[in-house]
């Protein structure tokens, strides 16, 4: 995508201005299309390297989550 590249190469720090709000926006429209009504239920797996990078990601995921999410975090 051009556009969001270009945002990218202007932004002073691209994960915090770029790509992580762009991946919590996408999070969050996911657990919506999944998850429409207090009777539905889901599984979200979220798969990253927290350890090998430098940011911490589970507060901002946590952040997104609607009540009554149960997190798991599952290391193999």
């Amino acid at each position: 995508d051009p556009v969001f590249m270009a945002k990218r190469g202007s932004a002073k720090d691209h994960f915090h201005e770029v790509d992580l709000p762009y991946m919590l926006l996408r999070l969050r429209q996911g657990i919506g299309r999944l998850i429409r009504t207090s009777s539905d239920t889901g599984i979200v797996s979220i798969l990253y390297e927290e350890a090998s990078g430098s940011h911490q990601l589970r507060p901002y995921i946590e952040s997104v989550m609607p009540e009554g999410i149960l997190l798991e975090e599952l290391i193999l």
